[in-house]
Formats: C-alpha cells, sequence, structure tokens
C-alpha cells in the first residue's frame, strides 16, 4: 500500500510539472521564411508572389536580429530586431505576438504554425489586416 502511495505522489508531481521558458530557450520563428501568400481583409484579397509579381523574406537570427528583404514587405527592408510576447486572455488563450523593427518602423503581427514548416503573420488590425503565410526554407 505504501509503495501504490508513493506512486501516487511521484505521478501527481510529475503531472503538475510545467516546462518553463528561459532566454535559453531557442525560438521558434528561428529560421529563414519566405511568403507564398495574403488573404483577408475586407476585400477578400487572396495574392501570391505568382499572381502579383512580388517577393518577401525574412530570417529571424538567435541574437534577436533579423533580415527582410523583398518588394512586398510592409516595412523596410535590410537588418532590424524582433522579440516575441504572449498575451493570455481571460478565457486562458494564448495569443503570440512578434514585434519587427527596421530602421525605426514598428509593425507587430500575432503570429502562430500551421505546420512547424509553415508561419502564418496575421496584421494586428482585426477588421482590414492581412493574413501572411510563409514557408521555412531549408
Amino acid at each position: 500500500m505504501k509503495i501504490i502511495k508513493n506512486l501516487l505522489i511521484i505521478l501527481c508531481l510529475c503531472a503538475s510539472c510545467k516546462k518553463s521558458t528561459s532566454d535559453t530557450d531557442p525560438s521558434p520563428v528561428l529560421g529563414h521564411w519566405t511568403w507564398y501568400k495574403s488573404t483577408g481583409g475586407i476585400a477578400n484579397i487572396n495574392i501570391t508572389p505568382q499572381s502579383t509579381g512580388l517577393d518577401w523574406s525574412l530570417r529571424f537570427n538567435s541574437n534577436s536580429t533579423c533580415f527582410q528583404d523583398g518588394t512586398f514587405s510592409p516595412i523596410n527592408n535590410g537588418t532590424g530586431t524582433y522579440f516575441l510576447t504572449e498575451v493570455i486572455t481571460p478565457q486562458n488563450a494564448v495569443i503570440r505576438y512578434i514585434n519587427i523593427t527596421f530602421a525605426g518602423n514598428i509593425r507587430e503581427f500575432r503570429y502562430s504554425f500551421i505546420s512547424t514548416d509553415t508561419l502564418q503573420l496575421d496584421d494586428k488590425i482585426e477588421v482590414d489586416g492581412l493574413s501572411n503565410f510563409f514557408v521555412r526554407e531549408k
């Protein structure tokens, strides 16, 4: 009986453990991302590099720097910085944001992953914002 009781206590302790995030945890957005479509807005836009002739790529580095290039990018091209934040709603939903700064211009997107290699960046503007989709380059 004592063994069962000890096992139950150990199981309860293990179940209550939560992985903490720290500055040493790698960022989930690390790597090189290439834009492949944008959708949404009041006009129900659906555009791609093929339909527009535009391109956009982002590279997120482990030292919180990033690089942006392309003709579709909504903020300046070049080297900048980024940081990630999370907000927990009263309903316990987690909303993740990425703040990107290039040449003094700050842009905040909600981000999520469709898969480990597909990133969605949503304009923070709820009404007319676009959802931008990127694929991770290998």
